[in-house]
């Protein structure tokens, strides 16, 4: 008997279909990852790059139904196709079982280049409903070379089937074509750890260990270090003892080298609105997260949880400012879900409840951050530069931090962006660039000492005029100030301990004073500071001080020990040492916690203390 053709092709066992996907995750410049996901049959995959890749067969993951709760096995693909040309768009096709996956849509991927970084970034994305699908239309036409999210991808426990409903079907158009970087939020944990999208999503493992593998990551793209961090689990094992992530943290932060560095991280540290003002977990990242980022120069740190637009103030060290040289703080969890009325703060520029993404362009020297709405509208808009910066009054003695330097002295400039890294200067000459950052004063190179993105140390010349320009240079641009030289401008340098400044003084066998080991009246002493005056037989500028011949200075110096002068045997450069003067003297009939100052050239140093029993 024969059958109708129908029934024919229902007997016909069907080629597997992606369930979720295709997907392009942890693209490099030479490498990528597409990934897709089946639901009861696995089928052969492979990926090709067009026009005439050779197809990178799939690895095939399978979770069982007990550990997905879905109703079938889920067989997870990834293909990786290497030795990609970077900073290119690259055409690619997926196939199972030899048929071609989505065969009428364009599907490529940008791998990154040099020069420029072009993203977008979304968070709290939403359930599905009109006002998420209104903006994953506008973030399917967005020409970005990738994609940020700051967590909660799926709401509300973060199940399988919640990303595969909520997520992987609303951004098909930007998933297909670019890749997607994703920060664990707290709703995407709900669900067995976040075991759902650890699984779901392939990110760089870079120096992560095993526990901290798929939950925080960092990656570079052109002129950019993103830092990814998970303020949910690992940020509590951190917290505990137990987890690496902030000490991985202030290790990945101290390591790159780009002009921009950004954080992304799903808990907002400085929260506004009514909802989460009170958050206990963005507490916790505005105290054990923030003074590390700040302490390493970030510029722009991303954050969500909070459903609104929110812009801050520069913030430098604790402290908000209108002033250009700070880390900004940008909440943008408008992705979709519902919103919350923001609220107000002195340090918040621009706030919004409203849905949203952020458009982000950055090259070298420049970056540039629009919020866009869901009608494609932009509704606010700041630039950063790269360009380094000083702060008021950021050129100092390097021992007191006053305004007060000498020539021969040491300075610290203090500000942003002032080096591409942390580095210090070894060897027996001051090198004239350090990190990626030079200083001229008055056109002529100037020695360092110490670089890092908001610190330089440095050596003035012994001829250094009392008045002329300064320069700093970094491969983001430059900056003049003007520096300001006095003939003596003592400083003495200090050891905190609790609430006091210890003067940096040192017994004979080289232990400092303090209160283990308390000074004795009648006992020599060596005192250590900057900025004392001229001084005879001098080194060479940029060396070192020589023990012989010694460098003693040429005019007298008088050291106060609780009001009491006492006798002085040496005073110059300290041997060994670039710019830094070395005074020994014997300590008065004192006794208890005393002042110590000194006095050289008329000028009076910084009063610290040293203990005398």
């Amino acid at each position: 008997m024969r059958l109708p053709l129908l029934t024919l092709c229902l007997a016909l066992p069907l080629p597997a279909q992606p369930w979720l996907g295709p997907y392009v995750q942890d693209v490099s410049p030479h490498r990528a990852v597409v990934q897709w996901a089946t639901l009861g049959s696995t089928g052969a995959g492979a990926v090709r790059l067009l026009p005439d890749g050779v197809p990178v067969p799939s690895i095939v993951e399978t979770i069982s139904p007990a550990a997905s709760h879905l109703p079938a096995p889920l067989y997870l693909h990834r293909a990786e196709p290497n030795h990609l040309t970077p900073g290119q768009t690259h055409r690619y096709q997926v196939t199972l079982d030899g048929l071609a996956v989505n065969p009428s849509r364009p599907l490529s991927f940008q791998t990154p280049g040099e020069e420029t970084a072009n993203f977008v970034v979304f968070g709290d994305s939403g359930d599905g409903g009109p006002p998420q699908r209104q903006l994953a239309a506008l973030l399917g036409r967005e020409p970005a070379q990738f994609a940020l999210h700051v967590g909660d991808l799926a709401y509300w426990e973060g199940t399988f089937r919640q990303f595969a409903e909520a997520f992987f079907s609303i951004y098909p158009d930007l998933l297909t074509r670019m890749a997607l970087f994703p920060v664990p939020g707290n709703h995407d944990y709900e669900f067995q750890d976040a075991f759902a999208y650890r699984t779901l999503f392939r990110v760089p493992t870079g120096t992560v260990d095993a526990a901290g593998e798929g939950r925080y990551y960092s990656f570079d793209w052109g002129p950019v270090h993103f830092t990814v961090l998970d303020s949910n689990q690992s940020l509590r094992a951190a917290l505990a003892g137990s987890g690496a992530m902030l000490q991985w943290l202030e290790q990945d932060l101290a390591a790159t080298r780009k002009p921009w560095r950004i954080v992304a991280v799903h808990h907002a540290p400085f929260p506004t609105s009514a909802a989460k003002l009170h958050d206990p977990v963005c507490a916790l990242v505005a105290r054990h997260i923030t003074p590390i980022l700040e302490r390493h120069g970030v510029q722009l740190v991303l954050a969500g949880h909070e459903h609104i637009y929110q812009r801050t103030q520069a913030r430098r060290a604790g402290l908000f400012s209108p002033g250009p040289a700070g880390t900004v703080y940008v909440t943008t969890g408008g992705g979709g879900s519902q919103l919350y009325p923001p609220g107000d703060a002195p340090f918040v520029v621009r706030s919004a409840g409203l849905s949203h993404f952020l458009r982000i362009q950055a090259d070298p020297r420049r970056l540039t951050v629009q919020a866009i709405d869901a009608h494609g509208e932009q509704f606010d808009l700041t630039t950063l530069a790269a360009a380094p910066l000083l702060l008021p009054s950021g050129i100092v003695n390097a021992a007191s931090f006053t305004p007060d330097v000498a020539p021969g002295g040491l300075i610290s400039l203090l500000g942003w962006n002032l080096s591409v890294g942390e580095a210090a200067a070894s060897g027996a000459v001051l090198p004239w660039d350090l990190a990626n950052a030079s200083v001229t004063l008055a056109g002529k190179p100037v020695g360092l000492l110490y670089a890092s993105r908001l610190q330089l140390n440095a050596q003035l010349p012994t001829d250094a005029p009392p008045t002329a320009p300064l320069a700093i240079r970094t491969p983001a641009g430059e900056l003049s100030a003007s520096l300001t030289a006095r003939p003596a401008a003592p400083g003495l340098f200090s050891v905190p301990r609790d609430s006091r400044l210890l003067a940096a003084a040192v017994h004979a066998d080289g232990a400092l004073v303090d209160e283990t080991h308390p000074a004795s009246p009648g006992e020599w002493l060596s005192l250590y500071g900057t900025g004392l005056g001229k001084v005879s037989q001098p080194p060479a500028y940029g060396q070192r001080a020589t023990a012989i011949p010694l460098s003693t200075l040429e005019s007298p110096v008088l050291v106060r020990v609780g009001g009491l002068a006492a006798t002085v045997q040496f005073a110059g450069l300290a041997p060994g040492l670039w710019g830094v003067n070395q005074i020994n003297f014997q300590v008065p009939p004192v006794h208890g916690w005393v002042k110590l100052t000194v006095t050289a050239g008329g000028s009076e140093s910084n009063a610290l203390e040293i203990p005398v029993r």
